[in-house]
């Protein structure tokens, strides 16, 4: 006896929520009953919010966008800046307290833009010049003298160790030595290392 053909199945909604399936009858392709797709919706016509989808993305533990990042901390730098609060009425959150004129950081001038200001490097940090070859060799031999060699010397990193440790034992302020002295030892330290890192 032939076999009748199967029935297709009605399509079943797609839509994932708690790592289940709903399953429930429904239409379009993908396949999602009304009930969700008044949700989905709603959602895309919500505005779009990068705080939360990183935030949700952390808690659901997939990876964050970077992109999302960045455009959450300039939302949030905008809105702090720009002297709107995000604790302002309607936002569901508790009211800041006044500033006081005595304590707490002052607020930015107004028609200051923080993004302006990093791009025009005031935020970033200045790194002054290296010293002239000239100052760099003076400091060089200084610290050939401090430490007890002749200033033309050639140091290895284990005759350094050796004579800092010396050094450090004889002048060092919590063995009767000066703080002066000892400061000049971790100087005249800092400029031979640095020299033998270059070599």
């Amino acid at each position: 006896m032939p076999r009748k053909p199967a029935k297709p199945k009605a399509p079943r909604c797609c839509y994932e929520e708690d790592g289940r399936k709903c399953g429930k009858p429904a239409s379009g392709n993908p396949p999602i009953c009304p009930p969700h797709a008044a949700i989905l919706r709603a959602a895309a016509e919500m505005p779009y919010n990068p705080v939360a989808a990183v935030v949700d993305a952390v808690k659901n533990g997939r990876p964050v966008n970077l992109g999302d990042v960045v455009a959450g901390a300039a939302d949030l730098f905008a809105t702090m800046f720009a002297g709107r609060s995000p604790y302002g009425p309607g936002s569901g959150a508790a009211p800041r307290p006044p500033p006081s004129s005595s304590s707490g950081p002052r607020p930015p001038p107004s028609g200051w833009d923080p993004f302006a200001a990093y791009a025009n490097h005031e935020y970033k940090q200045r790194r002054e010049a290296p010293p002239p070859r000239e100052d760099l060799t003076a400091a060089r031999a200084a610290a050939r003298r401090t430490f007890g060699w002749p200033a033309g010397k050639r140091v290895t990193a284990d005759e350094l160790k050796v004579r800092f440790r010396e050094l450090a034992k004889k002048n060092h302020p919590d063995r009767g030595g000066s703080a002066q002295k000892m400061a000049q030892v971790n100087d005249a330290m800092d400029v031979l290392t640095a020299e033998l890192k270059s070599r």
